[in-house]
């Protein structure tokens, strides 16, 4: 099976093991706040880590400009997204953005060919919205709402630093295997 194909399957059963309800790690609200738990709950759902990840790798499949860009305008609109959350309550669409966005991002890294830097960057910072929005919904301590969403806005870049890693080793890895041939 070629790596798109691989690819293209392990993205949809991510997407079809994401519960209906809600994304795995949004189970109504979130009640631990603070930087600390901010920084943990990008890393702990298994739809935000692969999400965030795929979106590094995507990044760094794009290449140049893009690698800075990407998670600049996913960090970006993310914590705009917090901020809409905040005030309005959970949103269905919302979820359903999150669980999408497992799937878009796992085929964007997989893409052979890159698209448009303003199309990739529009792409991410549309599902990094709903990401952000239900960070912000979701917490019930408005107090502790802002360190939280900061402490989930390191997490997440810690995920998409991890995305651009994989890619990195993988590049080296496969120079390396040419070299020795």
């Amino acid at each position: 099976m070629t790596m798109w194909k691989s690819g293209f399957a392990a993205a949809f059963l991510a997407t079809v093991l994401i519960p209906t309800g809600s994304a795995l790690a949004h189970t109504g609200t979130i009640e631990s706040v603070g930087f600390f738990a901010g920084i943990g709950h990008p890393l702990t759902g298994f739809d935000h880590m692969i999400a965030m990840a795929a979106v590094g790798l995507w990044a760094w499949r794009q290449g140049g400009r893009a690698m800075l860009l990407l998670p600049m305008a996913f960090l970006t609109a993310m914590a705009l997204g917090a901020l809409v959350g905040f005030t309005a309550g959970p949103s269905q669409i919302a979820e359903f953005g999150i669980g999408a966005s497992v799937f878009v991002f796992v085929l964007m890294a997989l893409k052979r060919r890159p698209i448009s830097l303003h199309a990739a960057s529009a792409l991410a910072a549309g599902f990094a919205l709903c990401h952000g929005y239900a960070h912000g919904a979701f917490v019930t301590d408005s107090a502790s709402a802002l360190p939280f969403v900061a402490g989930a806005l390191v997490g997440t870049g810690m995920a998409h630093a991890l995305g651009l890693t994989v890619g990195s080793i993988f590049q080296r890895r496969r120079r390396h295997a040419r070299s020795t041939r």
